[in-house]
């Protein structure tokens, strides 16, 4: 009976997602501003609210995962909402993620949004179920503990109202 409980479990766990109520894996980035980086850990000394991971392959970055992200922040900046938005670039290089990311955050004059790029070979974190076929995974945390994730063949706009609905707004 356990075995046909945990095969089930697997079975409907998809690529690109962590189980609801998992701690949330180490998640070692640089976190990048205008004219600098610093690596960090962003999931180490989390505060006890909630966090949005945004996990974009650097070379399938589109415009409407851009209007998505900067949806998503207005929603929040709008409703006073505490709840920060991360977004992790997965990229092979730092130089071309420091170069671009301040552009992108130039153009889309996000209020609520932390940007940081993973790099690496394989620029997938370990233990993030991501699926290296999707242009976008996310990850909605409560502290540590995971409440919501998906990957995504497409993201746009479209997908604001779930994710907003998973937040409670």
């Amino acid at each position: 009976m356990l075995a046909i409980a945990i095969l089930s479990a697997l079975l409907t766990q998809s690529p690109g997602q962590i189980a609801k109520g998992a701690n949330l894996p180490p998640l070692k980035v640089h976190v990048i501003k205008e004219d600098s980086s610093e690596e960090k850990d962003l999931t180490k000394d989390r505060p006890e609210r909630k966090t949005v991971y945004l996990f974009l392959p650097g070379d399938r970055f589109d415009r409407p995962a851009a209007r998505f992200l900067r949806s998503l922040d207005q929603d929040l900046v709008k409703k006073k909402e505490f709840t920060d938005i991360v977004v992790v670039w997965q990229a092979k290089e730092l130089e071309p993620a420091q170069k671009r990311l301040p552009l992108i955050q130039k153009s889309l004059q996000l209020g609520q949004t932390t940007w940081s790029a993973f790099v690496a070979e394989n620029p997938n974190p370990e233990g993030w179920a991501i699926n290296p076929d999707d242009i976008a995974t996310l990850v909605i945390a409560d502290g540590a503990k995971v409440m919501f994730s998906k990957g995504y063949k497409v993201l746009n706009e479209k997908d604001l109202e779930p994710v907003l609905k998973v937040l409670g707004k």
